[in-house]
């Protein structure tokens, strides 16, 4: 069956272009739509503060992930625009609690899921929970690069 939807998710754009990079690769060479899901990851614990400072707290942490999520999309715009195949970019906010059912429901109807390997150097516990819901929410493939793998076109 060929693929003809392609989902990567990215939260760090600095470690996690070489996967989208390869998903872009992979669907420009079977003619797929590629979808990149650019994550902001709020990762305050809400109930960690006391009184007001709670309010302030989490405005201030959800401010900086929808930053963080704009930073990604722009990266992955930037970097997809020189490639053919159709693309879109798909920014979300969500806290780290709640990543789950984010990547369960944006990756349930994607023929392919291309993700870097979370247990590496400079990963964290999103890259884990990214995997694992990739892998046991969904019915769907996952294609786990390894480490240091990289398919950026050549210029």
């Amino acid at each position: 069956m060929p693929y003809k939807s392609i989902v990567s998710f990215v939260h760090d754009h600095a470690t996690d272009m070489p996967a989208v990079l390869t998903a872009a690769s992979l669907a420009d060479e079977v003619q797929a739509h590629l979808s990149v899901v650019c994550l902001g990851i709020d990762r305050t614990n809400p109930g960690a503060y006391y009184g007001g400072a709670n309010a302030i707290a989490l405005q201030q942490s959800l401010e900086l992930a929808e930053a963080e999520a704009r930073q990604n999309e722009e990266t992955v715009a930037k970097s997809l625009g020189v490639w053919s195949l159709p693309w879109e970019t798909i920014p979300i906010t969500a806290q780290v609690g709640a990543l789950t059912p984010v990547i369960s429901d944006r990756a349930q109807l994607a023929d392919l899921i291309v993700l870097p390997k979370p247990y590496a150097k400079n990963r964290g516990v999103e890259d884990v929970v990214i995997l694992e819901s990739a892998l046991f929410r969904t019915r769907v493939p996952v294609l786990e690069l390894p480490e240091g793998h990289d398919s950026a076109p050549k210029a």
